[in-house]
C-alpha cells in the first residue's frame, strides 16, 4: 500500500472513531471553516468522494455542485450508515492511491485531513 493510501486509511478510521463518539447535538453542529455544512454534512462529504472516486463521478470534481451533490444524497442517513458506506468503498479508494499520480493521490489525503481538522473544530 502506498504512503497515501496508508495516510488515508488511518486517516478514515480516526474521523470515523471520532465521530462515532460523538453526540446528536455535536454532529449538527456547524463546522467553522465550512459555514454551509455540519459535521454530519462533512462526513456525508468524504463518503460522497469515495463513492464519486469508485464510480468514475469525477467530471465536475471540486466543483460546490458536485460536493453539494453528495451531502444531499446522504441527507436521510444515519452517521451509521454514512460509516458503513465510506468503510465499504475504501478498499478501492486506497486501491486507486495506490495506482494514481502522487500528487493527486496527495490531494485526496489532504481534502480527507483538512475535513478531519474541519470536524474536530
Amino acid at each position: 500500500m502506498s504512503g497515501a493510501a496508508e495516510q488515508y486509511a488511518l486517516t478514515r478510521e480516526r474521523v470515523a472513531r471520532f465521530v462515532s463518539e460523538l453526540g446528536e447535538d455535536a454532529l449538527e453542529r456547524v463546522a467553522p471553516a465550512t459555514p454551509a455544512w455540519s459535521v454530519r454534512d462533512l462526513v456525508s462529504h468524504v463518503t460522497g468522494l469515495a463513492a464519486d472516486m469508485v464510480s468514475g463521478n469525477l467530471a465536475d470534481v471540486g466543483q460546490p455542485g458536485w460536493t453539494q451533490a453528495q451531502v444531499d444524497a446522504r441527507r436521510q442517513r444515519s452517521l451509521d450508515e454514512l460509516i458503513q458506506e465510506w468503510n465499504r468503498l475504501s478498499p478501492k479508494v486506497e486501491e486507486a492511491l495506490a495506482v494514481m499520480h502522487p500528487a493527486m493521490a496527495g490531494l485526496t489525503l489532504a481534502d480527507l485531513v483538512t475535513h478531519e481538522h474541519d470536524i474536530r473544530g
